[in-house]
């Protein structure tokens, strides 16, 4: 149960069938050295994969600080995961809350404690966060580029205020989910659309971000953790999540003006373009495959040309298209700016 005394952070973490991971994730959390009380929420989906015992038995170790939110059952018809992600964002209780998913973790035992002074020393910040390492579970292909830090993918960002149009456009931060902290008051009412759009992350940061201006620390104090097993590239090949992902860059235009001139939905909706292309390709029905690469080139002319002819080039999760020369020069502005 609950203490009746209200946290000062929470911090919520989601998993599903992550049951040789989610230890580590919720080891960072336990790791951290802070002057204030916070909680852990944990919301599983209905694992299969015993992941649930694990979750269990770090309840029963530390009864104070962990709460469970254990499905029974999987939820038909909604973008996977969604019904665990916000009952455990309704359920936190604390002033600000971190989130964390189950296969990422916190490499700095002092970023709650950072960020909690950040948001109490300006309480115009909707929220905060932070770079982060990247970490892949298998080794590169042949000629593939990889990104050590995710602000690499917008060639370095500084530490500092940004503003909810600056988040929008996309070109001076790119937000990972589990480096913010946020006012928890500000997503007591999450809107109607937040529950069957595909990429809720950015959708969730784009939301908080109207409240008020984000601060950004360049400091890495997370690891994002990219596996064959996680979302993006399990469901890149699931027909309905691709043609949601397409309808969710109109929400985005809708709600949030600000990402109409956005270079990464531009960017996105060619890439949606390309993975229903090569779905449709590989079903031999050729209409389909040539309607969604027209619209590819329609959105991004220059991503529709390195993806057509340059096929060592083919696109592997987010981060892995950019050249070798950009990933190099964006690695030596972020190291720049690290330290």
């Amino acid at each position: 149960m609950h203490s009746p005394a209200l946290p000062a952070v929470s911090v919520s973490i989601i998993t599903y069938n992550q049951r040789d991971l989610i230890g580590r994730a919720i080891d960072s959390v336990l790791d951290q050295r802070v002057d204030f009380e916070y909680e852990i929420i944990i919301g599983d989906d209905c694992s299969s994969d015993g992941t649930q015992a694990v979750l269990r038995d770090y309840a029963r170790r530390y009864p104070d600080k962990i709460h469970l939110i254990l499905h029974p059952r999987r939820y038909r018809r909604e973008v996977p995961g969604r019904t665990n992600n916000t009952t455990n964002l309704l359920n936190c209780r604390g002033k600000y809350t971190a989130m964390l998913d189950g296969d990422d973790y916190w490499t700095d035992p002092d970023k709650l404690q950072r960020q909690y002074d950040r948001m109490e020393a300006q309480p115009e910040l909707s929220m905060c966060l932070h770079d982060a390492q990247m970490v892949y579970d298998d080794p590169p292909a042949p000629g593939e580029d990889r990104l050590t830090y995710m602000s690499e993918s917008v060639g370095g960002s500084e530490t500092g205020q940004y503003t909810h149009e600056q988040l929008a456009v996309g070109s001076y931060l790119h937000p990972f989910i589990g480096s913010i902290m946020y006012r928890t008051a500000q997503l007591r009412d999450l809107p109607d659309w937040f529950y069957y759009i595909v990429a809720a992350d950015y959708a969730l940061i784009l939301h908080l971000s109207r409240n008020g201006p984000v601060y950004y620390d360049a400091h890495p104090a997370a690891a994002y953790y990219i596996s064959p097993q996680g979302f993006q590239r399990i469901f890149r090949k699931d027909l309905s999540i691709l043609q949601q992902e397409l309808r969710d860059t109109d929400i985005y235009a809708t709600h949030f003006p600000a990402t109409r001139h956005s270079s990464k939905l531009t960017r996105g909706k060619a890439t949606l373009h390309w993975h229903l292309s090569q779905h449709y390709r590989e079903k031999r029905q050729w209409r389909q495959t040539a309607r969604h690469l027209r619209q590819m080139f329609r959105a991004d002319r220059r991503f529709g040309l390195r993806m057509v002819f340059n096929p060592v080039r083919k696109l592997r999760g987010h981060f892995v298209s950019l050249s070798a020369n950009r990933a190099s020069r964006s690695a030596e502005k972020s190291a720049a700016i690290r330290s």
